[in-house]
């Protein structure tokens, strides 16, 4: 069965008790070490078993209010920043992740990696589209290589695109000096392709 939940108007604090509800009621918790013992605990509720993740930190009562027009832009735009990245994407060889939507920051993102391995400490590119991030307030496709060099100068980098170093190192190119391009697509898998060949060069420098 499907279940739906109403976002605009709820609260964090809501939503979370709905879903909690809803597991206690329709997931089968049987085999479970201490399920409903920790669903208590997660809720903040007596006798409940204490987790690493609780109710307090998903305890913000600010309603949430949605605009449906953005997002219908935020829906379209990602739509076509996917297919951008996808096409890339498709042309590369070696290992890589899917390219999916974090909940986190609703940024779009895949990771390929140099060797012959899933493994994130293992030396790897990362690339995405963030919708706007702490010190990023606009939304802008991003990438990075893992791990950098000890002593290194940054890559020469295809304009608009800049070489970005507060907080997280790597290349930021701004949405807005790409919106209006024609072909949105066509022109991130361009742009994908330079800034791949860029930082694929630290990983082997």
């Amino acid at each position: 069965a499907v279940t739906t939940i109403a976002l605009n108007g709820s609260t964090q604090r809501t939503i979370t008790t709905q879903i909690m509800d809803w597991i206690r009621a329709s997931v089968p918790l049987e085999g479970v070490e201490q399920a409903d013992a920790k669903i208590r605990g997660f809720l903040g509720e007596p006798d409940g078993v204490a987790i690493a993740v609780g109710a307090s930190e998903l305890n913000d009562e600010s309603p949430l209010l949605l605009d449906p027009g953005l997002a219908r832009e935020y829906a379209e735009t990602l739509f076509t920043i996917h297919t951008g990245i996808a096409l890339f994407r498709a042309r590369l060889k070696g290992l890589q992740t899917p390219l999916v939507v974090y909940p986190h920051g609703f940024d779009l993102s895949m990771i390929w990696f140099a060797g012959n391995a899933f493994d994130e400490s293992q030396p790897h590119l990362n690339l995405g589209f963030s919708p706007g991030s702490p010190g990023l307030p606009r939304p802008y496709l991003y990438a990075y290589a893992h791990p950098l060099p000890q002593a290194y100068a940054p890559p020469p980098l295809p304009a608009p695109t800049v070489w970005h170093t507060q907080g997280w190192t790597g290349v930021v190119l701004p949405y807005d000096e790409f919106r209006e391009q024609s072909n949105v697509s066509a022109y991130l898998v361009e742009m994908c392709e330079r800034i791949f060949e860029s930082l694929n060069r630290l990983l082997h420098g």
